[in-house]
């Protein structure tokens, strides 16, 4: 039997202010993504690091350029036909404008209720992480703005 491929995917958990935005995707075939909540990124492609990977797919997806603070976390899930190793990073829009285009929405959520939406699949333990640490997170982006 072949082993599954594995992606490495980056995402970017916007703080704004006191809240966390949270981004819906549109309607989608891939019914694992489809209507659900996550933090905005994509694949990392050969000869990227990370951060370049995340930047570049938060212009794409939002074209926004995006402030990367801090590695916050990372988490393997395995789907029937692929594992996925993502790496989440705490970041800022320093200009808070960004338009949406695999997305339906954005909420700016308070931490406390993070676990309230649906997520795509995998997010679980991040999420409540996050609730968890959210002063912590806040500090973070406090110490390295500027």
């Amino acid at each position: 039997m072949d082993a599954k491929p594995v992606i490495r995917v980056v995402a970017a958990i916007i703080l704004d202010g006191d809240s966390v935005c949270c981004f819906r995707r549109l309607a989608s075939e891939k019914l694992h993504l489809s209507r659900k909540f996550e933090f905005p990124g994509g694949k990392v492609e050969p000869g990227e690091s990370e951060r370049e990977a995340l930047i570049r797919e938060i212009r794409e997806e939002l074209g926004a350029n995006v402030s990367v603070k801090s590695e916050f976390d990372r988490a393997t899930y395995e789907y029937s036909d692929h594992i996925v190793k993502a790496a989440f990073f705490l970041c800022t829009l320093p200009n808070r404008n960004f338009t949406l285009t695999v997305h339906s929405e954005v909420r700016r959520v308070a931490s406390t209720a993070l676990e309230t939406l649906d997520w795509i699949e995998g997010s679980a333990a991040t999420i409540r992480k996050l609730a968890d640490e959210f002063s912590a997170c806040l500090k973070i982006i406090g110490d390295t703005q500027g």
